[in-house]
């Protein structure tokens, strides 16, 4: 963040203080209307640069797919959504990762669906869960190893041994202990709990597909499903991460005169 800029910033607190402090409507809205424009005006340039920061020499094909995008009404559609997902956003990796999906017009890595899901998944996200998504997304699946279900209604059915149909992580107190990187994002089974649940809202992961389970773990403990889009928007949000590192923070602000 550039000098001018904190000072834009520093401005726009100092008239919330002091439009509070004296109620002053007029310095409260504009203090307000300052803040609200810095953090929109950062949020869309991530995107856009991100969109540019694997198309430097963009080919004939990606100019053409890029005008498709741009003048067909689904095109605008799609372009609606990841900008209104990006300002409602605060992970900067979030929308680096919304600024490639939109960027990979040529080699179609990234199908339609998956574009659409990964808009809806990624709309108001907090750069924490996304910490916290990379590394449960790593975690060994619990396969058949002694994992079982009830079956039935009741727990005096036997239990048997289901197949999956994509893979199930257990997450408990141990699990985080022995992993550092886990343990720096999920700092309690509350952290856990949250976490896990809204990344399941939002379709990052799915529930556990069976209704009880058998362990012998002792304390808390949960379950969640991985699946193939798991790992796709993993391997999306690793290159947002690495691509945003070297994305500048806001553009080059000038104060605005108010007319």
């Amino acid at each position: 963040m550039t000098k001018k800029e904190k000072g834009l910033i520093k401005d726009a607190l100092w008239n919330l203080f002091w439009g509070c402090c004296f109620k002053s409507p007029t310095k409260v809205i504009d203090g307000f209307r300052r803040l609200i424009e810095f953090v929109e005006q950062r949020r869309i340039y991530w995107l856009f640069q991100s969109m540019g920061a694997n198309n430097q020499n963009p080919s004939e094909k990606y100019k053409e797919e890029l005008s498709k995008l741009i003048e067909t009404e689904d095109g605008q559609e799609l372009l609606e959504d990841f900008i209104n997902a990006t300002l409602a956003t605060s992970s900067k990796t979030a929308i680096v990762a919304m600024g490639i999906l939109l960027s990979e017009l040529e080699h179609g890595n990234y199908d339609e669906e998956f574009k659409r899901l990964s808009c809806k998944a990624f709309q108001g996200i907090t750069e924490d869960l996304v910490n916290s998504f990379l590394p449960l997304c790593e975690l060994k699946s619990v396969g058949d190893d002694g994992m079982m279900w009830i079956g039935g209604a009741t727990a005096a059915k036997e239990a048997e041994p289901v197949k999956s149909p994509y893979d199930v992580v257990q997450l408990n107190a141990e699990i985080i202990d022995k992993n550092p990187t886990l343990k720096a994002t999920v700092k309690s089974p509350e952290d856990a709990f949250a976490s896990v649940n809204e990344l399941i809202r939002r379709g990052m992961f799915l529930p556990d597909y069976i209704s009880g389970r058998i362990s012998s773990s002792n304390g808390w403990e949960l379950y969640y499903g991985v699946t193939h889009t798991s790992l796709k928007l993993k391997e999306l949000l690793l290159k947002a991460k690495n691509i945003s590192g070297h994305l500048k923070n806001e553009p080059a602000m000038e104060p605005q005169e108010d007319g």
